[in-house]
């Protein structure tokens, strides 16, 4: 995936999450499940900025 898109990607979910934290409690499953997709998020972008540096 495209580096800037990633970066949409992470920047949107985490305004989402933080939104959805201000109406319920941060164990609520929706919560976590977009915390979870963040961190799969930031995952990939940081394989991909590796996979970069050694090109």
């Amino acid at each position: 995936m495209d580096r800037n898109i990633l970066l949409r990607e992470i920047e949107d979910s985490r305004k989402k999450m933080n939104e959805m934290s201000k109406i319920m409690p941060l164990i609520a499953e929706e919560i976590v499940e977009i915390s979870q997709h963040i961190d799969a998020l930031l995952n990939e972008f940081q394989k991909a900025n590796v996979k970069n540096s050694y090109s």
